[in-house]
């Protein structure tokens, strides 16, 4: 029932550069109050054995346990992210920290906040790496992007006109350098949203319009049983 509590500004996540400067403030093994602070290191990372579909933002920010749920700030002063995970072999930092983007976050506070579900982005495709040998036989000059292996009918990407073959090389505007990199981006889009999407096809240069779907119910129940706790 408190009034006029002081908060902070949020920030843009979609406006991060890897090798910006950020500063997280949280409370590793009880010491209340630290700041710590470190560069992007990558932008829309997935994570294998969590939610592929959660954009992560790498960074080398020193984060503990006690961190989790802390905010990381860029040098505006900013929330451009919620401290999250850590890779780790003892359970310390080893240089390696992921925190979900504020935008991702606030999607899910304002599903919440009007009682909807939260809905991830989907496309209706099955994709997988290029192989070098792919890449030969595609006629690419090297193996980036992912590859279509199948459409489902009906779905967002069988009506914008992907075909089994094609690579998807940009989405959004973002490269697609590897196949991990499209889950996040579709999921963090906006069910309804049209987005441009470069793809080759027999090995030409072409953009589509796709009109992102909803994922279905039961993708997610089977992901979520995919999960594992990394913190």
């Amino acid at each position: 029932n408190a009034h006029n509590l002081p908060t902070v500004e949020l920030g843009n996540s979609r406006n991060l550069k890897v090798g910006q400067w950020l500063l997280a403030i949280g409370m590793p093994f009880g010491f209340y109050n630290t700041v710590t602070q470190g560069v992007v290191s990558a932008l829309n990372r997935p994570l294998p054995h969590d939610d592929e579909y959660i954009p992560f933002i790498q960074s080398d920010v020193p984060i503990n346990p006690g961190n989790s749920g802390g905010p990381i700030f860029n040098m505006e002063g900013q929330v451009v992210g919620i401290n999250d995970q850590i890779y780790t072999n003892d359970g310390g930092y080893m240089g390696l920290s992921f925190s979900i983007p504020i935008n991702t976050a606030m999607r899910a506070v304002h599903a919440f906040e009007e009682h909807k579900k939260l809905r991830f982005g989907w496309l209706g495709v099955d994709v997988q790496e290029v192989s070098p040998q792919m890449a030969q036989a595609l006629h690419l000059k090297e193996p980036v992007g992912a590859l279509v292996a199948s459409v489902s009918p009906h779905e967002a990407a069988a009506k914008a006109g992907l075909k089994p073959g094609d690579v998807i090389v940009t989405y959004n505007h973002e490269a697609v350098y590897s196949v991990g990199q499209l889950p996040p981006l579709v999921g963090d889009t906006p069910p309804g949203t049209t987005v441009p999407m470069g793809i080759l096809h027999n090995g030409k240069p072409e953009t589509l319009q796709v009109t992102i779907g909803t994922m279905p119910a039961k993708m997610r129940h089977v992901e979520a049983e995919k999960t594992a706790d990394i913190r």
